[in-house]
């Protein structure tokens, strides 16, 4: 009865296999050490942004990269957002690189269903981001539809633009303003 209590609370197949690595790993150089998801998610998640970021060697910044890399590959949410939104104009981590932005940001809104996300990719496709500079005004609105439909303000704006100009829309100027 207790034990079916605390399998609600905590995974004991999940802990055991941690502790089997930790005495694995035991007396192994880092470079040598096998880790698991969590904890390379929350490695990468301290130097992912901000001040640990900005102060990272580049020798600790070729390993998180490497890290995203691989994590993305498993579709990591937290590795795809890292991912995405640095190189949506790029940053020390990554370069700009807006078409592994628009990737790496499609597959997270498809993992979360973030609207915030659908708002990024309505972005990227309303400038042509991915396309030499020439929008593709109906991405656009698609994703912007989703970011107002979910409350998004900025989503909401943007889809309006859509609609006063007939950017992948018919041109309306009355539901623009509405």
């Amino acid at each position: 009865d207790e034990e079916d209590r605390l399998s609600e609370v905590w995974d004991f197949d999940e802990m055991f296999a941690e502790f089997d690595l930790f005495l694995a790993n035991r007396g192994k150089p880092i470079e040598d050490r096998k880790f698991t998801e969590k904890e390379l998610e929350r490695f990468i998640q301290i130097y992912g942004r901000g001040d640990h970021l900005r102060n990272a060697s580049e020798e600790t910044l070729t390993l998180v990269r490497k890290l995203v890399d691989e994590l993305c590959a498993k579709d990591s949410d937290l590795a795809l957002d890292i991912k995405g939104y640095a190189c949506y104009g790029g940053n020390r981590l990554y370069p700009c690189d807006w078409k592994a932005s628009r990737d790496c940001i499609t597959r997270l809104f498809e993992i979360t269903d973030n609207p915030v996300n659908a708002n990024t990719l309505g972005y990227i496709y309303y400038y042509g981001r991915c396309n030499g500079g020439v929008p593709e005004y109906d991405k656009a609105f698609h994703y912007f539809g989703i970011a107002a439909a979910n409350g998004l303000l900025e989503g909401l704006y943007k889809l309006a633009d859509c609609f006063f100009h007939g950017y992948g829309c018919r041109k309306s100027p009355n539901t623009a303003k509405s």
